[in-house]
């Protein structure tokens, strides 16, 4: 049921098979974010945002992504931490969104342990905590995420706070490097070439 209002909500958005009515569209979307649609919420603030079928409205779409953060949404809880991280007026108080992301990292987000972690080894938002952060960075590695693969590529490459293990620092650039990640792309390159100059002296 809910789902039908949502795309019916979008028909009186669009005009599409029904009269163009974005009063009714918006109101159709906020009952569906009412009742607990995440994608309702998330929308509006699309809307909001964009303008592209309302009137854009900042500071409903602040509203709304902030909803849709304490909603669960993942996404809109990384999208509150940027705009916290870049002193956005918009941006709900520091504590709250920590608040938010610390929730999404215990739920097992590995992008929200990995910002956390950041913050943490950084005392950006939160009390600096290098041990906490590492412990952060390798749960966001361990799932999946690239910022964190390759910041514990760096760590155990340079041995910032552990002992130095350039084999495991290869393998958390490598695994960073196949998502994309354009730092430990060029990291895992550079130690790899050092390696086979290395390797060339020894032999010689």
């Amino acid at each position: 049921v809910v789902e039908g209002r949502y795309n019916l909500g979008f028909l009186n958005l669009r005009g599409l098979g029904v009269e163009l009515n974005t009063g009714q569209g918006v109101q159709l979307l906020e009952e569906c974010a009412q009742d607990g649609m995440v994608q309702a919420a998330l929308a509006l603030h699309e809307q909001y945002s964009s303008g592209l079928y309302v009137p854009a409205d900042p500071e409903a779409a602040a509203r709304w992504l902030l909803r849709a953060a304490e909603m669960g949404s993942g996404g809109a809880t990384l999208a509150l931490a940027d705009a916290l991280d870049r002193r956005d007026a918009a941006a709900p108080p520091a504590e709250y969104v920590v608040a938010l992301i610390e929730r999404s990292a215990a739920q097992g987000d590995a992008a929200a342990q990995a910002r956390l972690a950041l913050w943490q080894l950084e005392g950006r938002h939160v009390a600096r905590d290098a041990r906490q952060a590492m412990l952060g960075f390798e749960r966001a590695a361990r799932g999946g995420n690239a910022f964190a693969q390759a910041r514990l590529g760096d760590v155990l490459a340079t041995g910032e706070g552990v002992e130095v293990d350039r084999v495991a620092a290869e393998i958390w650039y490598e695994r960073a490097a196949l998502q994309g990640h354009a730092g430990a792309t060029l990291a895992l390159t550079n130690m790899r070439m050092a390696a086979g100059a290395d390797a060339t002296q020894l032999a010689a």
